[in-house]
């Protein structure tokens, strides 16, 4: 977990970890709560670009039958930051800049993110 789902957290930043080679296990068990706040920036509606200030909180726990030592805290992980999104015609593209606050010493932090995606 991380990345574009979890901001402030590298893709695969979150969870179960190789204690010898530091690779990510994945897990079984997660959760993941967002609170953001859009606002506009003073540009014309029409153009769809918005600020956002977010926070994040969440973790991911339970690997399946491991043979090898590893880390696994289910202990909440917490990541805050501002971005800017915009509605174009090929779907919202997103910029932000993250800060995880709360972290394990073995998880993958990243400041910046981009995403781009559809809306359904």
């Amino acid at each position: 977990m991380g990345g574009n789902k979890f901001r402030g957290f590298a893709p695969a930043g979150v969870g179960p970890r190789d204690k010898s080679n530091s690779e990510s296990l994945g897990g079984n068990y997660y959760y993941v709560g967002t609170a953001k706040a859009t606002f506009g920036l003073g540009l014309p509606p029409e153009l769809g670009v918005k600020g956002t200030l977010f926070s994040i909180i969440g973790s991911l726990s339970g690997v399946d039958k491991a043979s090898v030592a590893y880390n696994d805290d289910f202990s909440p992980r917490l990541s805050t930051g501002v971005g800017i999104s915009w509605q174009s015609p090929f779907g919202p593209i997103s910029i932000s800049f993250t800060k995880a606050i709360v972290k394990e010493n073995y998880d993958e932090t990243e400041v910046f993110n981009f995403g781009i995606g559809t809306s359904f």
